[in-house]
């Protein structure tokens, strides 16, 4: 309508108008009125710019498409996931050791408290033979008496010294047993360790999983949005070959 109005008035508006109109005859049928022309111009305009337009935003969404796909196809956490597995193999390998060390450690407990019982047991025979030697002093002479007697005292005497050694051995298996017990503790605090690194790195694998999944995706984006780039620019190039032919 500015164009219009511009076109019946004596002035520069009328010279911008009459400038406009060259501009677009090129592109409009010959043989049609100045307001025709006008008109036809004003609607491949519009055309060519909507077009254009929805061009350009396509080519946006390509580009990001693009750049999202290759800034994800670029994380690459080999290097992490090797030094998780190396620190997962040290580790791992220390909890192995002192394990086979707690295995030692316990059968020398094990080893120890053995031994307290077997003396035991030979504290107990000698306690029994002490009474079966006092048992048989009845009915017998002084002198022999004294021989039982005698006798008897060194079963007893025996039976001390038995007692002793198994006291001595248990006293040994308790203070040899927390050592076991601190073995057991780093085994523990290794294996937490174990499976912390373990979880790290099932989550590192998960994220390098989802990044290819996304860059996949996000190529495909690209790839369908580049096919309808190609279908928009053939439509600008239509328009601007009907609006050439006369």
């Amino acid at each position: 309508r500015c164009l219009v109005f511009a076109a019946r008035k004596t002035s520069a508006a009328r010279k911008r108008y009459q400038e406009l109109v060259k501009i677009f005859r090129g592109w409009l049928p010959t043989g049609w009125t100045s307001i025709e022309q006008e008109g036809t111009a004003n609607l491949v305009e519009r055309q060519f710019l909507a077009s254009s337009t929805v061009s350009r935003a396509l080519l946006s969404q390509w580009t990001s498409q693009h750049a999202t796909a290759e800034s994800l196809s670029r994380y690459d956490p080999s290097k992490d996931l090797a030094d998780l597995d190396k620190e997962i193999a040290s580790k791992s390998a220390e909890t192995k050791q002192l394990a086979a060390d707690k295995g030692k450690q316990d059968a020398a407990v094990a080893a120890i408290r053995a031994k307290a019982d077997a003396f035991k047991v030979q504290a107990k025979t000698e306690r029994n033979r002490e009474a079966t030697i006092r048992a048989s002093a009845e009915g017998k002479s002084q002198v022999a008496r004294e021989e039982i007697i005698r006798q008897a005292v060194e079963a007893s005497r025996a039976a001390d010294s038995l007692d002793r050694k198994a006291a001595e051995m248990n006293a040994e298996a308790a203070k040899e047993a927390p050592k076991s017990n601190e073995i057991a503790n780093q085994i523990e605090r290794l294996e937490a360790q174990v499976d912390s690194l373990k979880k790290a790195k099932e989550n590192i694998e998960g994220r390098a999983t989802a990044a290819r999944s996304q860059s996949a995706k996000a190529t495909a984006d690209a790839s369908a949005i580049g096919e309808t780039i190609k279908s928009s620019l053939n439509a600008l190039a239509s328009l601007r070959e009907n609006a050439s032919k006369p």
